[in-house]
């Protein structure tokens, strides 16, 4: 079967669409996620210049256009843009983020204060309404603060606020999808339960090339974990540990046959749970060792940060997380994506 493909960059104000950005065809923008950046998703790419874009308040919204259906890719602020005079005539380069960069660029400017008792998500939900983000989709956890807190210092981004208060609960940083609504979950870990893509040899998802390595680090690794929260406001510290004891792990107290401990410290916590949660979390960390595969696909919608991968190739197949991904706004370009399966070693 063959799919039709195109696509172009929206321009939204005040939520209502105003306007398009012009694109050359050899030369399309980019939309890019990496899990291990700040800002996970960005946009970048040169336009032909709109007298009508508002650099500082307009949203970007790229959509892919496949067999006549819309598919959103984020929604973006713009965080840079260069005026260019060419063969080509007045082009615009243009870098932009989600929303997280709104937060970012939010900053406190006095002393942040939050009451003991505040549950962490309602102290999450002040910070993003503060910051002009009205749309997110959150997991529900009754945490609650157990200390008042006011220990950021006048300039610190709401950005670096939020991701500190999840992940004191154990949950991800927060990220944006494809329609700009913010996603605030738990941590997960790749699984059959969760694949969200599903990559085949046999039609147009079909994986069409790829690249894997593997690595492991093993010096110096723990098998004995203790985490200690230890802070003045509490009426006494809060002490978790963990043990590697799997005798499928070659890093264990039994393979070994010696323990290795190592000590972690965190000031603030949601509870003796969460810190159990959070030394088992870095024990099970520790057992495993990184393969890393690159492969192309056709440009295919829907992906996130940090998804669940599936593929079934005759070369190469298995579950993996998705750490990075890029796509090319144009027809007959491809799709890049950066997975990573976790083996315990």
């Amino acid at each position: 079967m063959v799919r039709t493909y195109d696509a172009r960059v929206d321009v939204y104000r005040d939520g209502a669409r105003v306007t398009s950005l012009r694109f050359l065809k050899d030369s399309p923008p980019e939309v890019t996620c990496s899990q291990d950046a700040v800002i996970r998703m960005g946009l970048r790419g040169e336009f032909l210049r709109n007298a009508e874009l508002d650099y500082l308040n307009d949203e970007l919204r790229p959509v892919q256009i496949i067999d006549g259906v819309e598919l959103p890719c984020g929604v973006f602020h713009i965080s840079a843009y260069q005026d260019k005079i060419g063969e080509d005539g007045r082009m615009q380069s243009i870098e932009a983020y989600d929303k997280c960069f709104l937060l970012q660029s939010t900053t406190t400017e006095d002393v942040l204060r939050f009451a003991a008792g505040t549950k962490y998500l309602t102290a999450v939900e002040n910070l993003l309404t503060a910051a002009g983000i009205g749309l997110y989709i959150m997991t529900p956890s009754n945490a609650t603060l157990q200390t008042d807190r006011e220990d950021w210092e006048i300039g610190t981004n709401y950005l670096e606020i939020v991701n500190e208060l999840l992940a004191e609960i154990n949950y991800a940083p927060i990220w944006f999808d494809a329609n700009g609504y913010g996603v605030i979950e738990p941590k997960t870990e790749p699984s059959a339960e969760n694949i969200k893509h599903t990559y085949k040899g046999t039609d147009v998802t079909s994986v069409l090339s790829y690249n894997a390595t593997s690595s492991v680090d093993i010096f110096g690794k723990p098998n004995v974990f203790i985490c200690i929260c230890e802070n003045p406001d509490l009426p006494a510290p809060l002490i978790a540990r963990a043990e590697n004891n799997s005798p499928l792990s070659s890093l264990s107290t039994i393979k070994r046959g010696r323990r290795i401990a190592k000590t972690f410290k965190v000031d603030n916590i949601a509870s003796q749970a969460d810190l159990q949660t959070y030394v088992d979390d870095l024990m099970f960390q520790s057992m495993l060792s990184a393969e890393t595969l690159s492969i192309t696909t056709a440009n295919m919608p829907g992906h996130g940060v940090g998804d669940t991968v599936a593929i079934l190739h005759p070369e190469i197949s298995g579950i993996f997380r998705e750490t990075g991904w890029k796509i090319s706004l144009g027809p007959g370009k491809l799709m890049s994506h950066d997975l990573q399966r976790m083996v315990v070693f």
